[in-house]
């Protein structure tokens, strides 16, 4: 069996899982390297004979394209989960707005008496003749338009 450097020196190392997994790979690469006789746990056997696989040549040479192959695989993956999350997204949206409204005209029809009442007081009647109402209005729809189609309003058709 041959022997690595030695790191008994680190009080970590031999309680670390990692440290101990990498070692046993290391020897088992370093015994198949120089050619001792396979002896140790099946653990240690198993390692060997994957160092031995690994230290055979491929059957085959990838083509020429697979990096570009598996980029484009890759980023057709990447899209479509792209593309699922937006939908689930707006259906997601979706199902607020409708539990919203349901919520909203169960309200509604719950107190439609207190409803109609305010509707006919003259609070609200001073309410809406107030210039100032639709100011508001006109803004807040304006700030939205703004932020659906700025860009068909501010691009320039160069």
């Amino acid at each position: 069996m041959i022997t690595g450097p030695d790191d008994s020196d680190r009080p970590d190392s031999a309680h670390d899982p990692c440290e101990r997994e990498w070692r046993l790979q290391e020897q088992a690469r370093l015994d198949q390297k120089h050619g001792a006789a396979p002896e140790g746990t099946a653990r240690a056997l198993r390692y060997r004979r994957l160092a031995r696989e690994l230290d055979q040549p491929l059957d085959a040479a990838l083509p020429s394209n697979f990096s570009h192959a598996q980029a484009q695989r890759i980023e057709a993956v990447a899209a479509e989960r792209r593309r699922a999350g937006k939908r689930f997204e707006r259906r997601l949206g979706w199902g607020f707005v409708a539990g919203y409204g349901v919520c909203m005209l169960t309200g509604a029809l719950i107190y439609r008496d207190d409803i109609m009442d305010l509707l006919d007081s003259p609070a609200f009647e001073g309410l809406v003749s107030n210039p100032w109402v639709p100011a508001l209005l006109g803004c807040v729809v304006f700030a939205y338009l703004l932020r659906v189609r700025p860009r068909r309003w501010f691009s320039s058709s160069k």
